[in-house]
């Protein structure tokens, strides 16, 4: 059974988090919006992120495919992304909603789908009431879904970050960490702050010191 918690709908990789219960969630997501994209006249763009976990972009890919084919616009973010920027990036972009594939603190072997609201919020219990009768519905239909192979659907792509940055330098007096002539170790690990969080600091003045992780280039 699909149901969203307090961030999310999070379940185990390839158990109950499959490609086809993705693909269902966002059917039922899609539903929503379509009625509120009627109802309100709003944009139909949705923004599509996912952080380092296991098939985070495959997984995104096929919420895609499945938004596009309820002639809804998804945008995908070119890399995995920190959830703050995506939902930066929603309001940014006037967007209708989004959708996050990130299980937050959860073990490594779970995956989640994260689905906020057009102010880049994540959507309240309200909202996600909605989507689980949405769901249901599908559910009882027998509803199902002819894809494409995985991770071959092709979703228009943008880069997140130069909004996100912009907003920082707007929001922090960058000027002022620079007198103050840091030095920082960072350690980003596996997560998705790499090229943010350090690029940031640089920005600031900062004499980083960043360790990579041996076992994942992208560190």
């Amino acid at each position: 059974m699909i149901k969203f918690g307090t961030s999310g709908w999070r379940g185990i990789i390839a158990s109950d988090f499959t490609f086809d219960n993705v693909r269902l969630a966002t059917q039922g997501i899609a539903d929503y919006l379509k009625q509120l994209s009627t109802l309100n006249s709003q944009p139909s763009t949705v923004i599509l992120g996912y952080d380092t976990r296991f098939l985070g972009r495959e997984f995104s890919l096929a919420a895609a495919e499945v938004l596009a084919a309820n002639g809804l616009e998804p945008l995908l973010c070119d890399r995995d992304t920190p959830t703050p920027v995506i939902a930066h990036n929603i309001r940014h972009r006037k967007a209708i909603g989004g959708i996050n594939m990130t299980a937050s603190h959860n073990p490594p072997e779970y995956q989640g789908l994260k689905f906020s609201t057009s102010n880049g919020a994540p959507a309240t219990p309200e909202v996600t009431g909605q989507i689980e009768a949405n769901i249901v519905r599908l559910q009882a239909a027998g509803w199902s879904f002819k894809s494409a192979v995985i991770g071959t659907y092709e979703c228009r792509m943008f880069d997140p970050q130069p909004a996100y940055f912009k907003q920082l330098h707007k929001l922090v007096d960058f000027a002022v960490l620079k007198k103050a002539k840091l030095k920082v170790a960072v350690d980003l690990s596996y997560g998705t702050g790499h090229g943010y969080l350090d690029t940031l600091l640089e920005q600031a003045g900062a004499r980083v010191t960043l360790f990579h992780n041996e076992l994942n280039p992208l560190f």
